[in-house]
Formats: structure tokens, C-alpha cells, sequence
């Protein structure tokens, strides 16, 4: 991953189910201006010559050497140390703390380029589940009838543990390009569990795209790749030229990504004002990321849409608006993804991902676990996809305050 020791991507660790956005960043320890401009930065090492005294090494020599000596089929060393390396990492009890292998690895710098193949889900651990964050329009399973908070407790008829890494579940839905994957679903109101039979497809992600409507703009931002900043920039242009009056911004199934992009996109909204506080185990060294411009859409009228899978960078960037320019927020409460993972690369080309820090708003909302509050609640109905309350609401909401203007 040679491209990837930059600072700042925020990671969701949800996965596309092919491959999950990890979302990160640790820079330098201070208060102040943060360099928004790489993703991932090395870490500063700490060698130790030998474990603790608290762990037996005698018992893992044990362990190992039993395991050779009296195991009925064939022992790899590799997959058993990678095995330990990854009880160690669970032993955190934390979902979005993990080790990848190098293939895995790989995978990841893959999925992070938005092409991919597979079914088409984001998803985190909530509550210890495994669960659906978003099902991606349009693909294999938007379109078998997944939801955002779906269960996912069953693949290919072999149920999950509890203790199981997303990664791991991430591993066992992915497969060949054309093949099926069959996932067993517990829904909220569902009178028996869900089974979809869904066929992989390739899957390429428009991180944003606009549409304009009588003067209004409707930004959907699916997701936050390294382009999205630029893409944004290119829209913001185009909505100045042709003098729109109101923006919707639809983050609704964004599970989030690159933090650079939020920084970004804030920053036409309003300038020199607070976006996120990245604040780590000692407060005392919490990072402030600020809004540096250009703020050439900080006159027009903004109205913010989220769900249940809006996450990580998108409930960063719809807080960050409510908090400074008091921009409504309408939909559904936001999936709660507010801590920060570091990515580390090791030797042999895999990598580790430790949670390092949480997200704080402007004004000192904490995201992890809590999820935003729409000022609006309005939630969209299952049985008719042809109407879109949330949008309809928005931009009635919107066309209000253009009037009040």
C-alpha cells in the first residue's frame, strides 16, 4: 500500500461488502490548523524486547506445538499466526480495532478506488451485529430488497458467531464476479427472518452527483472518495453560473470515507469555522480540523437529508453545518460511526487498524454510538418508492426559507 501513508481518512469501517471504507486519521498531536492534505501518516514506533510478564509465552508454545503434534489434517504457520495476531486485536473488544492479511490488505486498497465487486452493502457492527448501513441504489442488493438495519446473522446457510470480524464477514460475502451469495437477514417488524439470494456484480460508486430544478440543487453525496472534494468544487461552480437560489444536500446511505473530502465540502459552506474535533484518549491533544474556504456558497439557503445509513464523514459534514451556519438537518437519526482508525502498514504487506480517537462536533456533540437528531424527522415509506417524503419535505422546507430570505 505504497500510496497510502497520507493523513486524514476517516474511516467508517463499513464495509461495501466487498471491501470496507476504514475511516482515519492521527497526525501530529496539537491543538490548532490540521493539514487535511494526505490520508494516512507513518506511526511513530514503540520496540519492545520482550512481552509483558503477564503474558505466558510457555502457554502459546504450548499451544502451537500441540496443535502441530495432534492436529488430524494439515497446519499452516502462516494462517496460525495470523490467527493469533487476530485473537490479540479482538482481545480489544473493540469492532473497529482489526487486523487484515495481505490479501485483505490488498482488497482494501482496491475498494478504496470506489470500483469493486460484489453485492453492494455497507455495513458496521451495531449492538455487537453485524448490520446493514446501507444497501447502494441500483445495485444487487438495493434491488433484492435490502435495508438500511438489517441483521445479517447467515451466509451461504452457515450462521455467524458473535465474536466474527467484518472483515471476516466481509471475506465470506465477496466472491467471483457473476456468482450468488446468500445472506440470512433478522429485519425490525419482520414477522420471520429474510433470506435474499443475491448475484455479484461489478460495482462502481459516482461519489456525487446534482441535479437542478427550479433553482434548486439537489447535491447527492454517496459517498466520500479522494475526488469527492474536487467533484464537489466542480458542482459549486456550476451552481454559481446558473444562479441556483436553495441546495439540498442528500446524504442519505453515505457511509462516509475520506475525512479530507468533509473538511472540504464544509468549506464552501461557510469559512474559517470549526468542521470536526478529533479528540484522542488524552484530551489534551485533540486536533481541531477547520474550515478553510473558499465559502462561495455560504449565502445560499442549505437544507441537509439523512438516514439510518448516513455515517462517519456525512453525519462530520451535516453536523458541522447545523453547528455553524444552524443549517436544518431532516430524515432519520444517523447510523453513530464517530470513532477515528488508524491504519498501520506491517512489513509483510498486511495492515492493522486501531481506534485511536472520537469525532466531536463543533459545538461538542459527540458521534460515536449517538448518532445525529434530525431537527425534522421524516421518515420515508417502505411501501412506495415512487415518493420521496424526506426529499418532498426538504425541499419544502427549503423553498420556505428562500421565501424568508
Amino acid at each position: 500500500m505504497k500510496n497510502f501513508h497520507k493523513n486524514n481518512y476517516l474511516l467508517v469501517v463499513l464495509l461495501l461488502i466487498v471491501a470496507f471504507f476504514v475511516g482515519n486519521k492521527f497526525g501530529q498531536s496539537h491543538v490548532g490548523r490540521s493539514n487535511t492534505s494526505n490520508i494516512f501518516s507513518p506511526t511513530q514506533k514503540t520496540q519492545l524486547s520482550v512481552l509483558p510478564s503477564a503474558v505466558d509465552t510457555k502457554l502459546i508454545n504450548e499451544v502451537w506445538n500441540t496443535l502441530h503434534n495432534k492436529y488430524v489434517g494439515k497446519v499452516k504457520d502462516d494462517e496460525l499466526a495470523n490467527g493469533m495476531i487476530r485473537g490479540m486485536v479482538d482481545g480489544l473488544g473493540d469492532p473497529y480495532s482489526a487486523f487484515a492479511d495481505r490479501e485483505e490488505t490488498s482488497q482494501f486498497e482496491q475498494d478504496l478506488s470506489g470500483k469493486f465487486s460484489g453485492v453492494g452493502i455497507e455495513m458496521g457492527k451495531k449492538n455487537g451485529l453485524v448490520t446493514v448501513i446501507a444497501p447502494l441504489k441500483d445495485y444487487p442488493a438495493y434491488r433484492a430488497g435490502m435495508k438500511a438495519g438489517d441483521v445479517i446473522y447467515r451466509i451461504d446457510g452457515k450462521d455467524l458467531t458473535n465474536d466474527e470480524s467484518l472483515d471476516k464477514v466481509a471475506s465470506q460475502i465477496r466472491g467471483k464476479l457473476g456468482t450468488e451469495v446468500k445472506l440470512g437477514v433478522l429485519r425490525e417488524k419482520a414477522s420471520a427472518p429474510l433470506e435474499f439470494t443475491i448475484r455479484r456484480e461489478n460495482i462502481e460508486l459516482p461519489s456525487v452527483t446534482m441535479d437542478i430544478k427550479d433553482n434548486i440543487a439537489v447535491i447527492n453525496l454517496s459517498v466520500f472518495h479522494e475526488d469527492t472534494a474536487a467533484k464537489f468544487r466542480t458542482l459549486a461552480r456550476q451552481m454559481l453560473n446558473q444562479n441556483v437560489k436553495g441546495i439540498v444536500l442528500d446524504m442519505r446511505n453515505d457511509p462516509g470515507g475520506v475525512l479530507e473530502g468533509a473538511v472540504e465540502i464544509a468549506g464552501h459552506f461557510y469559512k474559517d469555522g470549526i468542521v470536526v474535533k478529533e479528540v484522542p484518549s488524552d484530551p489534551t491533544k485533540a486536533i481541531i480540523h477547520y474550515s478553510e474556504g473558499p465559502g462561495d456558497l455560504e449565502k445560499i439557503p442549505v437544507v441537509v437529508l439523512v438516514n439510518s445509513g448516513s455515517a462517519s464523514a456525512s453525519e462530520i459534514l451535516a453536523g458541522a453545518l447545523r453547528d455553524a451556519r444552524k443549517v436544518k438537518i431532516i430524515g432519520e437519526k444517523t447510523f453513530g460511526k464517530g470513532s477515528v482508525q488508524e491504519l498501520i502498514n506491517l512489513n509483510d504487506g498486511s495492515s492493522l487498524r486501531i481506534t485511536i480517537a472520537k469525532w466531536f462536533m463543533p459545538k461538542g456533540g459527540e458521534i460515536a454510538e449517538k448518532g445525529i437528531d434530525p431537527d425534522i424527522v421524516v421518515e420515508n415509506s417502505d411501501d412506495n418508492d415512487k415518493v420521496d417524503a424526506q426529499l418532498d419535505r426538504a425541499i419544502a422546507v427549503l423553498k420556505t426559507e428562500i421565501a424568508g430570505k
